[in-house]
């Protein structure tokens, strides 16, 4: 089974000969420590996916204009320009990473700015949200024309014990941002996954109805509990994450990593529908042996 067979079969809940692996980003000087020898971008980083056994690899966002009049798409962004080596060059599944409206909206005006502004609805909150959308939607059509298989829409909008806006105020406006968005992309033959670090539990209903794959993160410290999650949301998302990145920092002896990895693996006795990683991706300053232990424990493991 090739790597992109295998996160598709994962996407659809199908069984799989072993759980897929990857991450939502990996840090360039992350991949320059791996292999300094190599020319920058593409080839390093394909050699540390190819050693580490990754069945898939996700592109990062392009950078949101600072300012409202750029939001709009009269100069469409042309992101990802290794896309296409991606995906003649390897067999992973290949996804781009594309900013949703918070992101965008913090970067215009500040984090707190914005949240005030949000939930008092003002009208350059929905100039925010309108040409947010329009550059997004160019962004997915850019990346199904450039060969992509999948699309991560990534947003912060909870931290460790929920929200920061009121779900009943995502309702009205986020989450048909990101009905729409995923529509698009759906229809361009994408599979989508949301991104959001913190506790959502309050909102997996809602995430789950906005036509999404999957959810990427699902942050243990914030109370997003994997098993549960699954047993309630299995049926209608694929699962990535979970894995604490402070596990791979070095700090932890190789048999601490693989103790826990397992144990979170027997967690989840239906590992259909789950691709395994980090809540964040991996950075510098984290150790490479132990994502390798981690990595090979699943890699290990059969159905």
């Amino acid at each position: 089974m090739t790597s992109r067979h295998r996160v598709e079969r994962a996407v659809r809940c199908e069984p799989v000969d072993r759980l897929p692996v990857g991450e939502l980003c990996i840090d360039e000087a992350l991949a320059d420590a791996f292999a300094p020898s190599l020319p920058p971008g593409f080839p390093r980083r394909r050699a540390l996916l190819h050693h580490l056994g990754a069945d898939l690899v996700c592109l990062p966002p392009p950078e949101s204009p600072a300012d409202p009049s750029g939001l709009g798409t009269r100069q469409v962004q042309t992101p990802w320009p290794d896309l296409p080596c991606w995906v003649r060059e390897t067999d992973l599944f290949v996804f781009v990473t594309v900013n949703g409206p918070f992101g965008w909206g913090c970067r215009v005006l500040g984090w707190m700015p914005f949240l005030t502004a949000f939930e008092r609805e003002t009208e350059t909150v929905r100039e925010i949200f309108e040409n947010s959308l329009e550059q997004a939607l160019a962004q997915i059509r850019h990346a199904a024309e450039q060969g992509a298989h999948g699309l991560v829409l990534a947003d912060d909008i909870a931290y460790g014990k929920g929200p920061f806006v009121s779900p009943a105020r995502l309702r009205k406006s986020y989450f048909p941002w990101i009905s729409r968005a995923t529509s698009a992309a759906r229809d361009a033959g994408l599979t989508v996954f949301f991104h959001s670090d913190g506790n959502l539990n309050l909102l997996m209903g809602d995430l789950a109805d906005t036509g999404i794959h999957g959810l990427h993160c699902l942050d243990p410290r914030s109370d997003m509990d994997l098993a549960a999650v699954k047993k309630e949301y299995g049926d209608r998302l694929c699962l990535w994450g979970n894995l604490d990145p402070a596990w791979l920092t070095g700090e932890a002896a190789r048999e601490e990593v693989e103790r826990h990895v397992t144990a979170l693996l027997e967690s989840v006795p239906d590992r259909t529908g789950w691709i395994f990683g980090t809540t964040s991706g991996l950075f510098s300053g984290m150790d490479l042996d132990a994502v390798s232990w981690a990595y090979q424990v699943v890699r290990s493991l059969r159905p």
